[in-house]
């Protein structure tokens, strides 16, 4: 049974800390780029960007949370690619600051998920506590949301 939770927890911390490392990747390099043939390809593995072995070793809360990241690489991917053809315009610079501004809140769900999960980060040896940090940490995402709607 130890052998088993223990493969258990660092298949989820492999899937999860893989998953993170290519959205970082795909957010801080490619869709930083100016060239449009570079942010067409950012697009499509922004869409690419799978979240099945997470969703097999984790629990559904950091699966959605995964799924949720991905959208919101993907719209920031797919806006970046649309400002690229059209040029300068301060209305599309907004609304793409804005999407950058949502794929932080959920990249910071689904580490918070992901941590919980795994008993790491900011939940290691919090006994008890867990469950009422998280639910401080989830109202905070939730007022985020709010405010950018």
């Amino acid at each position: 049974m130890n052998e088993h939770n223990q493969w258990l927890r660092n298949e989820k911390m492999a899937a999860s800390s893989e998953f993170l490392a290519a959205t970082e990747r795909l957010v801080n390099s490619e869709l930083q780029s100016r060239s449009p043939r570079v942010l067409a390809n950012a697009v499509q593995e922004a869409r690419n960007l799978s979240h099945a072995r997470l969703t097999l070793v984790c629990p559904m809360d950091v699966a959605s949370s995964a799924l949720k990241l991905r959208e919101s690489v993907v719209d920031v991917a797919t806006l970046l690619a649309e400002r690229s053809r059209i040029g300068p315009d301060e209305a599309w610079d907004e609304q793409v600051n804005g999407a950058f501004a949502k794929a932080y809140r959920s990249k910071i769900q689904f580490v918070l998920e992901s941590s919980k999960d795994l008993n790491s980060g900011i939940f290691k040896g919090l006994g008890p506590f867990r469950a009422i940090t998280m639910s401080m940490l989830r109202w905070k995402v939730r007022l985020w949301e709010k405010k950018l709607v």
